[in-house]
């Protein structure tokens, strides 16, 4: 893996504050009546092909 490369990829850390801002945006939708959490993360897979949070770049 070059040195580029392994800069993209986050930490564990950082993987756990993305999957935070993800429940927190779901937990808003929820409340409005137009979403939840799986569906944020459904729309993170259907439209980027994020199967993991330690997959975002």
């Amino acid at each position: 893996m070059s040195d580029d490369t392994a800069a993209l990829i986050p930490t564990d850390e950082q993987a756990a504050a993305l999957a935070a801002v993800v429940r927190a945006v779901g937990r808003a939708l929820e409340q409005r009546g137009t979403g939840d959490y799986r569906g944020v993360y459904g729309q993170l897979y259907a439209r980027f092909g994020i199967t993991s949070y330690k997959n975002l770049r």
